[in-house]
């Protein structure tokens, strides 16, 4: 796999003001819980309810993972930026979407969703091989839980009705149980050196500066 030539990680100790591009992003997903609002409206009802908290915590804990990754990577760096952007039109992609992601929008809002959590994790790998090992260990593990999770829901994007819903709320739980259970990869599933647990004394407190 490449890697980043000089590191695109926060210096340990500088201060990290919060940039405009960090900013519209945030925006972005503020009008995602105006999309998902829009739903509820058309859709009320104890299913639309339950359908709507899905869609809420999908969208949410995108949001979550993107703004954790932004306090290791530097968005002054060019292609930090570059990220952003993609992560940006992906967001866009599943925030239009949501109004009718149970209807003939779902495979739209799982490709939005999918782009977003596999796009940040392939970033930080090729941003961490050469600059954090440990943490590209982490981050190994976590693009394949991520990984299965945009896979269910691709799939659930092309099916419909219940067969939608029921691999939406797997790709939903594997999504939420991942940091719950450390990330954990079993040694037959990848190479060893992959395998085990991210604890949490395996994450440093701040990014090492390494050019």
């Amino acid at each position: 796999m490449f890697a980043a030539s000089s590191s695109l990680l926060r210096r340990r100790g500088a201060p990290a003001p919060v940039t405009q591009i960090e900013l519209f992003f945030d925006l972005i997903f503020v009008f995602a819980v105006t999309q998902i609002s829009e739903f509820l409206r058309t859709h009320l009802n104890s299913l639309g309810a339950f359908q709507g908290l899905m869609l809420f915590a999908a969208m949410w804990w995108c949001w979550v993972y993107t703004s954790w990754v932004t306090n290791w990577i530097d968005p002054e760096r060019r292609p930090v930026k570059l990220l952003l952007l993609g992560l940006m039109g992906c967001a866009l992609l599943l925030a239009a979407s949501l109004p009718e992601a149970f209807a003939e929008r779902g495979l739209a809002f799982a490709i939005g969703l999918g782009g977003l959590n596999l796009g940040r994790s392939m970033f930080m790998l090729w941003a961490l091989r050469r600059h954090d090992s440990g943490n590209y260990r982490n981050f190994q593990r976590i693009s394949i839980w991520l990984g299965i999770g945009a896979g269910l829901w691709l799939l659930g994007g092309l099916a419909e009705g219940s067969a939608r819903m029921a691999l939406w709320i797997a790709a939903l739980l594997i999504d939420l149980s991942g940091p719950v259970n450390g990330f954990y990869v079993p040694a037959s599933a990848v190479r060893r050196r992959r395998t085990g647990r991210s604890m949490p004394g395996t994450w440093p407190s701040a990014a090492p500066a390494s050019c």
